[in-house]
């Protein structure tokens, strides 16, 4: 299972990619792209990350608007995380990239999604603040037998589901 400071480093690394910005970053106001690709690799020439995205309109000389923007993490020459979200912002001086938009992200097992996100580089915080949702699939086999209640082996058995108001299916009954 992953940790919770992986994904937030997952997800504020894809906001970060130092290289990724500067380029984008040496728009001058009133100018934009259209169907950019932006790679970003390490010390040994390997890719860590990159970014795509539809447009990018340079605001004024601290705002940048991205559009369809998506993000690779790589890890070891494979996508580790894919992160998308339709439209953002980010502020060069602050740096800080932000959205009342929707944000997805999926990292193996883990998917989150949500809406009115915010990337503050400086303190390294990423957080959603609407409708903010976590799916650990496959979490059964990633929790340890011992820390589930009246479990002994690495089988769970199944329990009936009620479902919940949010149309998800809540073990044993309603909440």
């Amino acid at each position: 299972m992953q940790s919770g400071s992986t994904m937030a480093m997952a997800c504020g690394g894809a906001f970060l990619l130092a290289g990724v910005w500067w380029a984008v970053a040496q728009l001058q106001p009133g100018q934009e792209v259209e169907g950019f690709r932006v790679p970003n690799f390490d010390e040994q020439g390997q890719l860590k990350s990159q970014l795509f995205g539809d447009r990018a309109v340079v605001r004024s000389s601290d705002l940048i608007e991205l559009e369809n923007v998506r993000v690779e993490l790589y890890r070891d020459g494979l996508v580790e995380t894919r992160i998308s979200s339709p439209h953002c912002l980010y502020l060069r001086r602050a740096r800080v990239v932000q959205s009342t938009s929707s944000i997805f992200i999926v990292r193996g097992d883990v998917q989150v999604t949500g809406e009115n996100y915010r990337y503050d580089q400086r303190r390294d915080r990423f957080m959603i603040l609407t409708n903010a949702k976590v799916v650990i699939r496959n979490a059964r086999r990633q929790i340890p037998a011992n820390l589930l209640p009246g479990m002994s082996g690495p089988e769970v058995p199944s329990r009936s589901a009620t479902p919940s108001p949010h149309g998800d299916s809540v073990p044993g009954g309603a909440p």
